[in-house]
């Protein structure tokens, strides 16, 4: 039997177990609810960040290979910090797992949290700056500069934090200080000296230690006369320039200074001299030891004596090439990434990058070679630098040929320097370009090649190791972009596809329902009295139309989606569009037994809207409510002015809704019950729907529900026009119009489906007309030329001969001119009904019409009396 202690102590294991599953699993969960996209693990050779499938973070490669001292990290809007990197967390001497998640402010002094606030900010509306101190773990303060800007390449809302020690730059600046104290005391001095000799030695001892404090400073120290004039310089100074110790004044800085940076630096430095205000500037000295211009920050400050005159001027020049290339860098890369993920195809792409590093980096070409489909060499893709001749003689390359082909084979960069005097076999092809320094790096999606990058350069021997470190994050970023354009295709080519499949479905679908509906209306016009098979008719109408509207929404979800729905805008009454959304529910409503109450006011509400579109707006919110509320419910349907809009309310007595599902009833696909619990059926984008047609009205719609059983309620709201129309509004609908009267017609049905054209055909004869059917394209126009028809109905997807190409042979015929063309069909989308229309169809129906709409064709276009030898109706 265990004792005491291992009792707790294995009490003391399975608490700490329990923990670590709690953490795990809260872990998961914002995985799984896409809250991270980044994990980071600690293993035996440190810790090591994941980033999670699908996200897309180009920053990371950035920031991770920031140089120590230089730390950057992504926050939220609110300062939380959602990613740091390695010399982020280093700065504040915690591990980087720690410092994710945790709120930056955390971390600023308290008498700085105001700035820090401010930075916050100003990062809103732009950029956010500002020098504050951080605290250590271990309680020790670090002065930094903080650098907040909105990051340009995510989706979410997010910010992007540079932060730069300034630990050493504040130690020169407290040099600095003690140098001004103590020139202040050797003016004094040499002021003095003739007045007492004794202060001589204290003179002497003044200048030896400012002497010796100046030397030993990292920066060029100098001294100046109260009109400018520059008389010392320290040590700093002769080992960068390699002057003799002689030469002052403004000849020494010339002889340094950039040509470009002479007149600016010189007005700003005198202008400083006769206002007494401190100086500073940045401008290049030449380095004697590589030739090449630094950039340098100069600074001067007045040394006053009592009365406020100016004694001399103490400055400084500090070398900051490294920090100020550093800052451009950064803004390349983000400039580089926003050429890289806002173009559309990679030339584009590259050019508009290599436009922008080009200037930056003395570049004359760049190659992107990219894996042919075979997989067994490289293609050119895009090129910079060289003529259009050249670039399609080395459109492709073996692997291991010249320099690209050995980085595709061997996956590793290559940087060739002094390339005009090398002998490398590698490098002669890009030798006979008169390249002088050539890097090539792979770009590599995971352990997948894409191809290679290379940049080179006509005007220099070598890329530093910076530019290298940099050439290579660039060949990151575009491997990353090359990346999102492959999903993009994908995700263009799968939306293509499911568009497709959609259309094709509603074809599919509608086919069989013509023939439905068309049996339906002959059995309702021949059919027997008998209740039973009345009611059978009833249900198989209701059903037909149901599913029609099913077929409907669900292409019309996806026009709206893709921005293909244009409203035919028309003035109209909205008590007119109620009406006839409640007729067209209202054999649902009453099969269903429920009570349904409509209130309108009496003072007419006028819209400027699209009125199929808005019909389908109520229709299908009263679906939902027909749906949703158990047999023998109540709807009530009210309408009302608000202000310069119109609220129209749809109430039942329902299943109610969830509060957690209420701000989700609008998505797509969204269904209130669970797939294994549905009992109301319905592919749940009616409400989706719903929500994209009112916004394009410039209207709203929101949904309340005091919780299950409570029954719900969906009120849309929709702009009224100023002036309402002189009568008042129907609120009834026309009464659908049954088969016309009059003189009869010849008609020829064509469709490959036997049903359909069967059940049509008998459709029209009960009404009195002369029917001939067809079953393929061709039949159709042999039978037209014999049969003569007022009009012709036809299918567009038949054997032998489509309905397009059947349309415009009975066009050629002089006899066909004046015949009425109907395409009739179960393609019903934009592109088709142009299609039809180039044809030469007079009508484009979409399968399965509505008799009402046959009837009211019929009526407009007018039957003839007899034919002519044409066929044509008598003028």
């Amino acid at each position: 039997m265990p004792d005491d202690e291992t009792t707790d102590r294995l009490r003391h294991q399975v608490e700490e177990l329990r923990a670590r599953l709690e953490e795990a699993e809260a872990t998961l969960d914002a995985i799984r609810n896409g809250e991270v996209d980044a994990l980071v693990v600690a293993g035996a050779g440190g810790h090591r960040v994941y980033t999670l499938e699908g996200a897309d973070q180009f920053y990371r490669v950035l920031i991770e290979a920031m140089q120590p001292g230089q730390g950057a990290a992504s926050l939220s809007t609110d300062g939380t910090v959602l990613y740091c990197n390695r010399s982020f967390a280093a700065l504040l001497n915690l591990p980087q797992e720690r410092v994710s998640g945790s709120a930056f402010r955390q971390y600023v002094l308290p008498a700085y949290l105001g700035r820090w606030d401010a930075v916050l900010r100003d990062a809103a509306t732009g950029q956010g700056q500002g020098e504050v101190r951080l605290v250590r773990r271990g309680g020790t303060p670090v002065p930094v500069h903080l650098a907040l800007n909105p990051l340009p390449l995510t989706g979410a809302a997010a910010l992007g934090l540079v932060v730069t020690d300034l630990t050493d730059r504040k130690r020169q600046e407290e040099a600095v200080r003690l140098l001004a104290t103590e020139g202040a005391a050797r003016a004094a001095a040499e002021r003095d000296a003739e007045e007492a000799r004794q202060a001589g030695a204290a003179a002497r001892a003044s200048e030896a230690r400012f002497r010796q404090l100046a030397n030993a400073l990292p920066q060029i120290v100098w001294i100046a006369r109260p009109d400018g004039y520059v008389d010392y310089f320290n040590e700093r100074w002769y080992e960068y320039t390699g002057f003799a110790r002689d030469e002052f004044g403004d000849a020494a800085w010339l002889r340094v200074l950039h040509p470009d940076d002479a007149r600016r630096t010189l007005d700003t430095y005198y202008g400083c001299v006769r206002t007494g205000r401190v100086y500073e500037i940045e401008y290049r000295f030449r380095d004697r030891r590589t030739g090449d211009y630094r950039w340098f920050l100069g600074r001067a400050y007045p040394v006053r004596d009592e009365a406020g005159g100016v004694l001399r001027w103490l400055g400084t020049s500090t070398d900051i090439d490294d920090m100020k290339k550093a800052g451009e860098r950064q803004g390349l890369l983000w400039e580089a990434a926003s050429a890289l993920l806002l173009a559309d195809d990679p030339d584009t792409m590259l050019k508009g990058l290599f436009a922008r590093l080009a200037p930056h980096l003395g570049l004359d070409a760049y190659f992107n070679f990219m894996l042919n489909d075979a997989g067994d060499a490289l293609q050119l893709h895009s090129c910079v630098g060289v003529p259009e001749g050249v670039a399609r003689d080395i459109s492709r390359l073996e692997f291991g040929q010249a320099v690209c082909g050995a980085v595709a084979r061997d996956r590793k960069p290559i940087c060739a320097t002094n390339v005009q005097q090398s002998d490398d076999p590698r490098v002669q092809l890009v030798k006979s370009f008169g390249i002088r320094c050539y890097a090539c790096n792979p770009l590599m999606a995971g352990e997948r090649l894409l191809g290679t990058l290379s940049f080179a350069s006509r005007s220099r021997d070598r890329f530093e190791d910076d530019e290298l470190d940099f050439l290579r994050t660039v060949a990151h970023y575009t491997t990353v972009a090359y990346e999102r354009l492959r999903l993009v295709r994908q995700l263009r080519e799968t939306d293509r596809k499911k568009d497709e499949f959609l259309a094709t479905l509603a074809h599919e679908l509608r086919n069989p329902l013509a023939p439905i509906r068309n049996a339906a209306q002959v059995l309702k016009l021949r059919g027997p009295a008998d209740p039973d098979l009345a009611a059978a008719r009833n249900i198989i109408e209701r059903q037909a139309n149901h599913l029609k509207r099913l077929v409907d929404d669900l292409l019309d979800v996806s026009r709206i989606t893709h921005g293909k729905i244009t409203l035919q805008r028309e003035r109209l009454a909205l008590g007119t569009v109620l009406a006839n959304a409640v007729d067209a529910s209202r054999p649902q409503i009453e099969a269903a037994g429920h009570q349904l109450t409509v209130s309108l006011p009496d003072e007419p509400l006028v819209l400027d809207g699209d009125p199929t579109r808005l019909v389908q707006v109520f229709g299908n919110i009263l679906t939902n409510a027909v749906k949703y509320t158990d047999r023998r419910g109540q709807i009530w349907v009210s309408a009302r002015r608000d202000g310069a809009g119109a609220e129209v309310s749809v109430r039942d007595t329902g299943i109610g809704i969830p509060a957690d599902h209420l701000p989700k009833v609008f998505e797509m696909f969204s269904q209130v019950d669970s797939a294994l619990e549905r009992t109301h059926g319905g592919l749940g984008i009616g409400l989706s729907l719903v929500k994209g047609l009112v916004q394009m009205h410039g209207g709203t719609v929101t949904a309340r529900s005091d919780g299950v059983g409570a029954g719900s309620e969906f009120t849309v709201r929709l702009p009224l026009l100023v002036e309402a129309p002189g009568a008042g509004h129907p609120v009834r609908a026309e009464p659908a119009a049954g088969p016309p009267a009059g003189p009869k017609r010849r008609i020829l049905v064509a469709d490959d489906n036997l049903d359909s054209v069967e059940s049509l055909a008998t459709l029209l004869s009960i009404v009195g007309h002369e029917v001939n059917a067809a079953h393929d394209g061709q039949a159709a126009v042999e039978l037209a030329e014999s049969f003569r028809p007022d009009l012709i109905l036809l299918d567009i997807g038949m054997p032998r001969l489509n309905g397009y190409e059947a349309a415009r042979r009975i066009r050629e015929r002089e006899w066909g001119r004046g015949v009425v063309l109907v395409a009739l069909t179960g393609w019903g989308q934009e592109e088709d009904k142009r299609r039809a229309e180039a044809a030469g169809f007079d009508h484009h129906f979409t399968k399965p019409v509505a008799p009402e709409a046959l009837w009211k064709l019929l009526a407009a276009e007018r039957p003839t009396d007899g034919h002519d030898g044409n066929g044509k109706p008598p003028a």
